[in-house]
């Protein structure tokens, strides 16, 4: 919820609101602590070392040193609040820290993609207010998880993130149905033709612009700039770690 944007207080104060039933003070005490743990480790970008773990609790930097899953991740102690990320490990320590009761808030930025011209075409439709207002919040944080329901449009707002980028994208699925599936609304809706869209699964190869790629949790597909909505979190386990490690500018799942 905070990095949605969204602080203790306010949670306490829906819940409170709407909660048909006395909410237990334990659990308010619980979700102020909980959300008070988010930021205190910060990812940056160091113009002399580069992406770095940096504190504003020196005991909580402490801590997350001492666990042997994220030594491999670091390198060399800057100061004492800080300390050198390798960069190919971003998005493991970033798992890695949320699984130690820590989530680092990540101020690092972001590397622009090569350039694809992605433009919507809305003809016989329109995005609507929520889809935009989802889109553009991917955009100015970066990154992120769309939560809407069934049949609210994600892939639509996936569409959308891809006309905002503008750049070469990456789109990982379960299974050429659902590849497929994607080829289509992306034809329908936006600039990209067929030749621009390609599939790479077990039985096709193709390496384009916009590429779909299937995968299991031992498959590797191509680099990618961006991994729009429904793309990313189907997966579990080793499939997770496979688009962890993706070398994406921009990420996206729902």
């Amino acid at each position: 919820m905070r990095a949605a944007g969204h602080d203790a207080e306010q949670v306490v104060d829906a819940l409170l609101t709407f909660s048909r039933y006395a909410v237990p003070h334990a659990l308010l005490v619980d979700i102020a602590e909980t959300m008070g743990r988010y930021g205190r480790l910060r990812l940056e970008k160091h113009p002399t070392h580069g992406l770095v773990l940096s504190s504003i609790d020196r005991p909580v930097l402490e801590e997350v040193l001492r666990a042997k899953k994220i030594a491999g991740m670091l390198g060399n102690r800057i100061d004492d609040d800080s300390v050198v990320v390798h960069a190919s490990e971003r998005g493991n320590l970033k798992q890695a820290l949320l699984k130690l009761g820590w989530p680092a808030e990540d101020f690092a930025g972001y590397v622009d993609g090569e350039a694809h011209a992605i433009a919507l075409t809305e003809v016989g439709w329109e995005l609507r207010k929520y889809q935009q207002e989802a889109a553009e919040s991917f955009w100015h944080g970066g990154s992120g998880v769309v939560v809407l329901p069934c049949g609210a449009g994600k892939t639509i707002v996936g569409a959308a993130a891809m006309a905002r980028a503008s750049a070469t994208t990456l789109i990982p699925v379960t299974n050429t149905v659902s590849a497929r599936q994607w080829k289509d609304e992306l034809i329908k809706r936006t600039s990209l033709t067929a030749d621009e869209i390609g599939e790479y699964s077990g039985s096709v190869k193709e390496v384009r612009p916009v590429t779909i790629a299937t995968y299991r949790g031992d498959d590797h597909p191509p680099e990618g700039r961006l991994l729009p909505p429904r793309a990313a979190q189907r997966a579990t386990g080793a499939s997770s770690s496979t688009t962890r490690s993706t070398s994406c500018r921009r990420r996206s799942s729902g």
